[in-house]
């Protein structure tokens, strides 16, 4: 996702109104929320509680996503069994073939680059593995929650 500021207008494009609602909706008038959004005149960023609130109301996970990816993570979104459907476990087991690959790939690119495994590519792959292992895990309970006897 890139930025923080990018963050910000990838929240606007998902809420009607655009910056008008957003402003409004944190108590802030445009100008002042503009200050925020580019730290302007010394103006700090918003805070967390004002990116969750325009996460709300821009109804995504994109504040959520934007951490994930700063921390190497994914974000799994929790599934309610009356929302479950076979084609989410199959879309589940798509994203967590493609994780395992990204595994793969980073074992086959760190070897064949020299041969060994330095640090920061042992960092690299565990990470993916533990990205990997909690979308396995998320797609089992999934699995388990939509089929389980009542």
């Amino acid at each position: 996702m890139g930025n923080k500021k990018k963050l910000i207008n990838d929240l606007l494009n998902h809420i009607d109104g655009g910056v008008e609602v957003a402003a409004c909706y944190l108590g802030l008038s445009i100008s002042a929320f503009n200050d925020r959004r580019y730290e302007n005149k010394g103006t700090r960023f918003f805070s967390g509680d004002e990116l969750m609130a325009l996460q709300n109301l821009s109804k995504t996970a994109l504040v959520a996503e934007f951490y994930a990816e700063q921390a190497g993570c994914l974000v799994i979104t929790k599934m309610e069994a009356e929302q479950l459907e076979n084609f989410d476990l199959y879309m589940m087991s798509l994203e967590a073939a493609k994780v395992n690959g990204d595994v793969a790939t980073a074992i086959h690119d760190a070897i064949t680059n020299d041969g060994v495994i330095d640090e920061q590519e042992a960092n690299d792959i565990r990470n993916k593995t533990n990205i990997a292992n909690k979308l396995t895990i998320t797609l089992s309970e999934n699995t388990i929650l939509l089929h389980k006897k009542p």
